[in-house]
């Protein structure tokens, strides 16, 4: 699968010695994966993703399959107690972003649905924690 063509990273960092935070955005646009049933090892191609044992028609051209695009935020503020010990709370996926697949609107329901082949979620993440360091 090629890389898409529009993605970027952003990240604004602060840090006094003290306190020390970090917001980064990634962002991936929206990119074309294949022709419906490309993961088939046969050389029909029918309108469905995962169909891998289909053999009639013959020939039935499937619809385009598009990886949905991503904005990932993510987020950290630590302290500093002292020279040994370093308090932090982090978040990851905060704008709590799905991935997976679509047609892409070239082939959607008649009241204009999206025909969505997969969803996935997997959550914003949250944790807080001690860094020790021992010399």
């Amino acid at each position: 699968m090629p890389d898409p063509h529009h993605s970027w990273n952003a990240s604004l960092w602060y840090d006094d010695g003290k306190l020390s935070a970090r917001v980064a955005v990634q962002f991936v646009a929206e990119k074309f994966s294949c022709i419906s049933g490309c993961n088939s090892t046969a050389i029909n191609n029918y309108p469905a993703q995962g169909l891998t044992t289909v053999r009639n028609p013959v020939y039935a051209p499937g619809a385009p399959s598009f990886r949905l695009g991503t904005r990932y935020i993510d987020a950290k503020i630590g302290y500093r107690v002292n020279e040994n010990i370093e308090l932090f709370l982090e978040g990851r996926n905060l704008g709590r972003i799905h991935t997976g697949t679509t047609t892409g609107g070239f082939a959607q329901f008649a009241d204009g649905t999206p025909n969505v082949y997969t969803d996935a979620y997997a959550g914003a993440t949250y944790m807080a924690g001690v860094n020790f360091r021992f010399e």
